[in-house]
Parts: structure tokens; sequence; C-alpha cells
């Protein structure tokens, strides 16, 4: 075997070993996130087919998580016959720049969200129209959708390709829910015009929805493995239809059960309101199938209980706005979309390193956190099907969960970052 033979094997030996660390990766979803095509993708693992150049051999490097170091005097090799120089220093740290992080970012976070909650337990001492809880939960969401903006927006500036346009558009959604904010505090709060604040804060959350939606769409089509259901934009575009209406539909139904005649809204604007929870169906069905692909565990599962928290919340807030219900339900609404941007702004710093294993109780966090959204999913429904919200049970046993939960994403996303060439 001449020099070139032995380092085309080298080369693909090396990438071989690299794809083996992440199996849930297909030959097609490493050339999307390379942007090459499958067929360099397989000549680049194999010995038989023409060497692919350079730049495809980095890019594909750098989606199986290898230093392109290390795999550049293969390359030469392959390509020249030349082989590599033995190295001279190897006591030098092998560290990714892009691994850095920050330990006192989630710490942080942990005891300004702890605090919410305590806040939010408390919140039965406080009458639900009083101008002090107002100012809480605005300035609560204003604050955490402006720190999702600014980590969603420096993640845009250190990524490239499909990668860049996903963060670009989930920046852009999180400013129109902080813009919306800030315009609604200084409309309605300070300048008292009630209309104009709503008007402006209902366009600001449909632009929300509107980017939203396309970036996760973008970030389903592009980053779903190898072992997710196979996903058919028929089919995948079909079910999120069905399941966006049936959220509507079902606030039909149990604004039926808690007002004589639904069909008669004071207003417009209440039809308007109908599009929140719908958007909010298309949302969480697509962040639940994007969790549900392995792809980025941590998180996935953030942002699908993120917008989980924002559907319920939607619902209480139109069943309460055309039901003219309990001020119950718009004080736990008001609580479930500041849960909601506390968790945005988690999932805008959580790790996205397939490389990076989560620990070990994990899975036992996982059934919590789904045993948990199903007791509160019981609750609302039954308070809800029933015309009472009991103010004695439902805000404090609805705290106690998202309490649970946060606690254990917040404990899920605070892990040491190991490989699995650790082991």
């Amino acid at each position: 075997m001449n020099h070139p033979d032995q380092g085309r094997e080298a080369l693909a030996r090396q990438l071989r070993q690299l794809r083996s660390e992440h199996p849930e990766l297909s030959l097609r979803t490493i050339g999307h996130r390379a942007q090459v095509s499958h067929t360099t993708v397989s000549r680049a693992l194999s010995t038989e087919d023409k060497l692919p150049s350079w730049p495809s051999i980095a890019a594909i490097t750098r989606v199986l998580g290898g230093a392109g170091v290390e795999v550049q005097p293969l390359w030469l090799w392959a390509s020249t016959g030349t082989p590599p120089a033995p190295v001279a220093d190897e006591s030098a740290p092998q560290t990714e720049p892009t691994d850095t992080r920050h330990p006192w970012f989630v710490p942080v976070c942990s005891v300004a969200t702890i605090g919410l909650i305590v806040l939010a337990i408390a919140h039965n001492a406080i009458p639900a129209q009083s101008t002090a809880d107002r100012w809480l939960g605005d300035l609560a969401q204003t604050v955490f959708a402006t720190a999702a903006t600014i980590a969603f927006g420096v993640r845009t500036l250190r990524t490239a390709g499909t990668e860049r346009r996903w963060y670009l558009l989930a920046c852009l959604a999180s400013a129109c829910w902080s813009v919306a904010m800030v315009s609604w505090i200084a409309v309605h709060e300070i300048g008292g015009d009630h209309h104009r604040g709503t008007l402006v804060v209902e366009y600001g959350f449909h632009g929300y929805s509107l980017l939203m939606i396309t970036a996760l769409w973008l970030r389903l089509r592009t980053t779903h493995s190898a072992r997710a259901p196979r996903l058919n934009t028929g089919r995948t575009v079909a079910l999120i239809t069905v399941v966006a209406l049936s959220v509507p539909s079902a606030i039909w139904i149990l604004t039926a059960l808690l007002d004589n005649d639904p069909s008669s809204p004071d207003d417009a604007q209440i039809w308007l309101i109908y599009l929140y929870p719908l958007a909010d169906g298309a949302l969480f069905t697509m962040a639940l199938l994007t969790a549900l692909s392995g792809a980025r565990i941590t998180q996935s599962r953030l942002l699908a209980s993120a917008f989980g928290a924002h559907a319920v919340a939607s619902i209480l807030a139109t069943v309460y706005t055309v039901a003219d219900g309990s001020t119950d339900l718009l004080a736990s609404s008001e609580f479930g979309f500041t849960t909601f941007t506390v968790l945005l702004a988690l999932a805008a710093i959580a790790p996205t390193d397939n490389r990076t294993r989560p620990p070990h109780h994990l899975g036992i966090v996982v059934h919590v956190m789904q045993v948990a959204g199903l007791l509160a999913i019981a609750v609302y429904t039954l308070t809800l099907a029933t015309g009472t919200l009991p103010p004695a049970v439902t805000p404090y046993s609805a705290a106690t969960l998202l309490l649970l939960l946060l606690v254990a994403l917040i404990t899920s996303l605070y892990h040491p970052t190991s490989t699995r060439s650790d082991r």
C-alpha cells in the first residue's frame, strides 16, 4: 500500500470513529448540517471513491464533533502522500473554544426562577387585579424575554449555516415579546390607554407567533436525527394542523360550559384572541416533535415545556376573556406566561452539543416532568369543566408542580460536559 492509500485509510478510519460516537446521525443528516451532499459524506467515510475536498472534510469533521487540526494532516497524507509529522507536544490541552460556558449564569437563573415561584405562591394574598400583581408579572416577562433575546442573538453571531437562521428567527420572536411588554407597560400601565396598549400588545404577540412558528419549523426540518420518526412534510403539516385546531375547539367547548351565550362576544378582538391558542398548538406540537427526535436533548425539552406552559396560559386567558370567568383564571394565565418566558430564557442558554451527555438521573427527571405535566393538565381541566377554580387548592398545587418542573430542568442543565470518548 502506497502512502496516499495509507493516508486515505487513516482518514476514513478517523472519520468512522467520530461517526461511531454519534450513531443517531444519518448520512443525509450529516450532509445537511455540513452543507454537502450525502454522497460526499459517503466518499469521506470510504477508501474506494474520489477523495473529497478539504472544506468538505472540515465541515463533516465539525458536524461529527472532531477537531480540524487533527484531521487535516490525514487529509494531506491522503491527497499528497506525505505522512504527517509526529506531534511534538501532546501535553497541550485539547479544548474547544465553543464549549466554554459561564457557570454563574445558570445559578443566577435558578435563584431568579425560584424567587419568582415564591412570589407566585404568595400571589394568593394579592388581589388579581391589583397594580402590584400586574407590575410583577409584566416586569418578570420583560426581563426574561429580553434575556432570551440577548442569548439567541449571541448564538446567532457565533453560528453559521442553517443554525444561524433558526437562532435569528428565535431572537426576533423573543424581541417581539419584549417590545410588546415594554409597550404595554408604557402605554397601558403608565399612560393609562387601555385600547391602544391592547392593540400594540396584540401586534407584538402575533409577530412573535409567526416568527417562532417559522423558526421551529426550520429547526424541526434540519435537526432531526436518524432515530427520529420519518418526517414526511404532508403528514407533519397535517398533524400540526389537527392539534392546532383542536385547541380552539376545546376552548369553544369550555366557554360553552362557562357562558350561556358564547357566540356573541362584546368585541371583535375576542375572535382575534382565538389565534393565540391556535398558534400555541402548532408551536407545542413542533417543539414536542423536535424533543422526541433526540436532537439537542436539553434545549428541545426546555422549548417543549416552554410552549406547553404558553399553551395552558393561552387557554386560561382566552376562557377568561370570552366567558368573563373568574379573576383567578387571569392570575393563573399571567403566571403561565411568566413561566413561559423563564423556560424560554433557559432554553436560549441550554447546551446544544450532542456530545455533551446529561447526567444519569435525567431519565428520572423526564418522568417527573411528565407526571407533573399530566397532573397540572388534570387540575386545570377539571376546574375549567366545572366552572370553578378553588383558590385554596389550584394556585398552590400549580405553583408546586411548576416549581418541581423548573428545579428538575435547571438541575439537568447544570452538569459537567463529558463526552463519549472520555469513557
